[in-house]
């Protein structure tokens, strides 16, 4: 896509603002048999290779994601004052009465102000949301021991360092005619206690108020040091990138020698450009090394 001298300015000053790293990094999985090999004809192994097979990136829906917490936090719609909701339900309709506003009040859950009534309305937000938006996560380390433990197999799989800033400038592409899609990139933020999140009219802090239920964890996450890539109004879809994206494949240190193989393989008939590394356990610290692969 050919962009104006203006929007390519656009999109390097989001990059530079954001802080985005140059290099960012997903973990896969080879297959999904994990020790007891791989499994015939899997949905879930095709897509987790897509990166490699197709160049293409996959942005999932919340509902997929490990963390319980994760894009599920509610809006408390029971901390509004009762005058605040009369005024906005009125604003949204002119037509509507008092008393209809007061059986509202009375038994939608989402105003109650016990929190297993509510429970049901919470799982309807968070089903909207899981609808609504697909996110690509990356992490900002490949030498990190629990990440390649708990998103790469227990070792048995890869990671992709992937070059960030030229996919921003790929994905922030679609933001302009004739795709006009809603996507941008945001930096997880760790904290103890879950945010409040307070219901607006005002659609910026709205916006903002959304920015929080997709992007903040609790702190227990801190160490995935986790970016996003959060696309609106879809989710469950790839999106094909440029191979130059995709700068080294590293392969996890227990990976078998079949997949190894494998993956070697496909890699250099794919992406005959792309570095192919292997993580090493270090033979005297609880660390990883990791060396290039020659495959001339």
């Amino acid at each position: 896509m050919n962009l104006t001298l203006e929007q390519k300015s656009d999109i390097e000053n989001a990059i530079k603002n954001k802080e985005v790293p140059k290099y960012l990094y997903k973990y896969r999985f080879w297959h999904c048999g994990g020790h007891k090999g791989p499994k015939q004809n899997c949905k879930l192994c095709e897509r987790n290779r897509l990166i490699l097979t197709k160049q293409a990136i996959w942005f999932a829906s919340p509902s997929s994601f490990n963390d319980p917490f994760d894009c599920k936090i509610p809006y408390r719609y029971d901390l509004l004052n009762e005058q605040t909701i009369r005024k906005r339900m009125k604003e949204l309709n002119k037509n509507v009465s008092d008393d209809e506003i007061s059986n509202i009040l009375t038994y939608n859950p989402i105003f109650s102000k016990d929190p297993e009534k509510r429970k049901a309305a919470y799982r309807n937000q968070s089903k909207i949301i899981s609808n609504n938006y697909g996110i690509f996560s990356l992490a900002g380390n490949y030498k990190n021991i629990l990440l390649w433990s708990h998103y790469a197999d227990s070792h048995r799989g890869y990671c992709i360092e992937l070059d960030a800033h030229l996919l921003i400038k790929e994905l922030y592409s679609l933001l302009y005619p004739p795709n006009n899609v809603a996507i941008d990139v945001y930096q997880v933020t760790y904290q103890e206690e879950m945010p409040i999140i307070i219901p607006t009219d005002n659609k910026e802090e709205d916006l903002q108020n959304y920015i929080q239920i997709l992007t903040v964890k609790s702190n227990v996450w801190e160490y995935e040091n986790e970016w996003r890539f959060i696309y609106e109004k879809n989710t469950n879809l790839s999106r094909y990138i440029p191979k130059q994206v995709i700068k080294r494949i590293i392969i996890g240190c227990e990976m078998p020698d079949d997949d190894k193989k494998n993956i070697i393989r496909v890699v250099t008939e794919q992406l005959p450009n792309t570095q192919i590394w292997e993580a090493q356990k270090d033979q005297e610290r609880f660390r990883l090394e990791f060396k290039q692969i020659q495959t001339a």
